[in-house]
């Protein structure tokens, strides 16, 4: 919650309203404005989003897996559903059906182990044998993703590189993570949030968007987990 720009608002207003000096409330009311601005405008996202993001690529080798990483499933009423991130799942199955990864292992993000057999038979609905999808469906980040799949890749006795398929603004992190496990690894990118554009001048760098300050939160999110996580050694 802390790590969210209108958690900061809210808090800045609320203390605007409940303080007596007069000083004091107005100079946390404009505060309050600028941080909203600034946080929900779409061309300042885009000039620090783009330089964190990382970058599309092309694959022309082959591979001898494909890792997915979860965090694109949720669970509502017992039955798991896609969020805005299954591109990764897209891009998984269609490297896979281009011949570029010769097997999917998906690592879950919720250890939830319904994510897992939803995943797997998505899949499977798109014609991927099931005896080439593998899942851990027990890790519940990116650190145990790393952990869990490296074991799982060793157990199968399958060489790097790995392709390692998740979000363009999750990159950074699992490159960390990924190496500190001494695995070789490609990252390859896939919902892009740095490059959403309107098609005219106003949407696109003067009116704010409540969209963008959603974006922050992923963004805030990854900088403070990779920060944490070189701090406690596994990144």
């Amino acid at each position: 919650m802390l790590l969210k720009p209108l958690t900061w608002i809210l808090i800045l207003f609320i203390i605007a309203m409940i303080t007596k000096n007069s000083k004091r409330q107005k100079r946390l009311l404009i505060v309050s404005i600028l941080i909203l601005i600034f946080f929900s405008n779409p061309f300042i996202f885009r000039a620090i989003s783009t330089k964190y993001e990382a970058k599309p690529i092309n694959l022309s080798n082959t591979y001898s897996a494909g890792i997915v990483l979860g965090g694109f499933v949720y669970i509502e009423n017992g039955e798991a559903r896609f969020s805005r991130a299954c591109d990764r799942f897209i891009q998984a199955a269609l490297l896979y059906k281009k011949g570029i990864i010769k097997k999917i292992i998906f690592s879950g993000g919720s250890g939830n182990t319904l994510e897992g057999a939803f995943i797997k038979q998505e899949f499977m609905d798109l014609g991927i044998p099931a005896n080439d999808i593998y899942v851990d469906p027990y890790a519940r980040n990116t650190h145990e993703n790393a952990i869990n799949t490296s074991r799982m890749c060793d157990s199968l006795q399958l060489k790097g590189p790995f392709v390692v398929i998740t979000s363009a603004i999750h990159v950074p992190r699992v490159r960390k993570l990924f190496e500190k496990r001494g695995m070789n690894i490609v990252p390859y990118s896939s919902d892009f949030i740095a490059s959403n554009k309107a098609d005219n001048f106003w949407e696109n760098y003067i009116i704010p968007s409540t969209f963008v300050l959603y974006n922050w939160d992923s963004l805030l999110k990854e900088v403070a987990g990779l920060v944490v996580y070189k701090i406690l050694g596994k990144a």
